[in-house]
């Protein structure tokens, strides 16, 4: 329910956002959202999808459901020279390294091959699979204990956590979902 702070933009975003921040490695430029309540019996969102662009250009695209009726794969990461896809502890990876890549050059008559990006030489794809599972870390209270008490630093920085929240907050507002009538 929207009065006791429910949906999934509160419940699972704040920590989707801030991994997809870590791996944006910048400052969000522009954020993008769309909050929907689906299927949920209440009325809090219950499917988000936030985009975000950091100031390097770099762009996340989150999305957290509670109404999708076929699982997606947990993570699905597009690189330059190659993507990760991560579902239920099995990851894969596929990538080209770029000294085997040779310089293509235009030719408007020829199609493109398969694997080859258009160009004239197929890419040589390195694939990877195998199983990832979580380190034990500290729990939170043992993480707020050492740096409180031991004088240790906390992983994550009072600016990761404000710019976390104006993320948050930036998409909770574009959507318009969480506009009063």
């Amino acid at each position: 329910m929207k009065q006791f702070g429910g949906g999934q933009l509160l419940n699972w975003g704040p920590h989707l956002v801030d991994w997809g921040m870590q791996l944006i490695g910048a400052p969000a430029a522009d954020v993008w959202s769309n909050l929907k309540c689906v299927a949920a019996r209440g009325d809090a969102e219950d499917h988000v999808k936030i985009l975000i662009r950091g100031d390097n250009e770099v762009v996340a695209d989150i999305e957290i459901s509670g109404a999708a009726a076929i699982a997606q794969p947990e993570w699905i990461v597009l690189g330059s020279l190659g993507m990760l896809v991560i579902q239920g502890g099995a990851c894969r990876i596929r990538y080209v390294d770029p000294k085997s890549m040779t310089k293509a050059k235009a030719d408007p008559g020829t199609p493109p091959q398969i694997a080859s990006f258009g160009g004239q030489h197929p890419l040589r794809w390195t694939e990877e699979s195998f199983e990832v599972a979580p380190k034990k870390r500290p729990s939170f209270w043992s993480e707020v204990y050492r740096a409180l008490k031991r004088g240790g630093t906390f992983p994550i920085t009072l600016e990761q956590a404000r710019e976390n929240v104006r993320v948050l907050e930036s998409a909770r507002k574009r959507s318009g979902f969480y506009a009063t009538k």
